[in-house]
């Protein structure tokens, strides 16, 4: 059997392998059969979803190292595609994605070396809440222009594909930054709550921040049961919304409802302070100052 082209064909069109980018060359096959006969002789049943992913990132990368040959690694962002968060009496809270939650870990995975892609409900462009890019969020006017800046540059997340339209085979992990933006959308997004489900059953890390959480409130089936009852995790907590001035207002606490529909083992640490949580494969961040620590903690994890 002939796993792989011969001859000028070797450097054929890329394929993806949990989440590397890999061409039809002699590294790419010998990784091929390497895993085949690795399933052949042991099954990744034996193995944890998180000790397989392991695995098979360091093996990628040491196989194509013999060959001279790089993976380039990608990460997926999933925006909310909200312009506003709907209040209780019916107001609509300007909003949209919090600019810090999605360019700070940009940059970290970038510096890793990863490629960025993006997704949105419908494949909408996302939107910055305004507020995001002001100074009094930005420690002054230097820092908003240089969010500003760091915004235009990330032209990935302006060209977002439909949510349905991402492949959990093509990344390394998924990126959710929060805003309240997402409290207006991906609770209900059935193609995120989807997404996530299957992102969960491939072992690959799935990572949330702030409002973002909400999303998981989506892989909730018929039966109000969803694969994240119980796991550990955290998100903008109710104090935290009450400092931000909206808490009386708003139909829902995000804290509230992980906890009464999830079953959630909610933790939270003082308001505003980095705080990180890790479950298996799950891993969360409390707040916009969590985002960058989130996202090192998704690279570190994989190696």
């Amino acid at each position: 059997m002939r796993i792989c082209p011969a001859g000028p064909d070797l450097s054929a069109s890329p394929r993806s392998w949990d989440g590397f980018l890999l061409p039809s060359t002699p590294g790419f096959c010998v990784i091929l059969l390497v895993h085949r006969l690795a399933l052949a002789s042991l099954g990744e049943g034996v193995l944890s979803a998180r000790a397989v992913l392991a695995v098979r990132s360091r093996t990628c990368v040491w196989i194509l190292s013999i060959f001279g040959e790089h993976p380039i690694a990608k990460i997926l962002f999933v925006i909310t595609a909200a312009t506003h968060w709907t209040l209780a009496d019916g107001t609509k809270q300007p909003a949209g994605f919090w600019a810090e939650e999605a360019l700070g870990p940009y940059a970290v995975f970038k510096d890793a070396g990863y490629e960025i892609a993006a997704a949105t409900p419908g494949g909408v462009p996302p939107t910055a809440d305004a507020l995001s890019l002001t100074p009094d969020f930005n420690d002054g006017p230097e820092g908003a222009e240089r969010m500003k800046t760091a915004l235009r540059e990330a032209t990935e997340l302006a060209h977002p594909m439909r949510i349905e339209d991402a492949r959990i085979d093509d990344y390394a992990a998924v990126f959710y930054p929060g805003g309240w933006g997402p409290m207006e959308d991906l609770p209900d997004d059935a193609a995120s709550g989807t997404l996530l489900t299957g992102w969960l059953a491939s072992g690959k890390p799935l990572a949330l921040v702030c409002h973002a959480p909400a999303a998981l409130l989506a892989t909730l089936d018929a039966d109000r049961k969803s694969p994240f009852h119980g796991y550990c995790m955290t998100g903008l907590s109710n104090a935290e919304e009450i400092q931000n001035g909206l808490a009386d207002r708003a139909k829902w606490l995000l804290q509230d409802r992980l906890v009464a529909d999830l079953d959630a083992d909610y933790r939270e640490a003082e308001p505003f302070t980095p705080h990180v949580e890790v479950d298996r494969t799950l891993f969360t961040g409390q707040n916009p100052v969590s985002a960058v620590p989130l996202a090192q903690e998704v690279v570190k994890s994989l190696g």
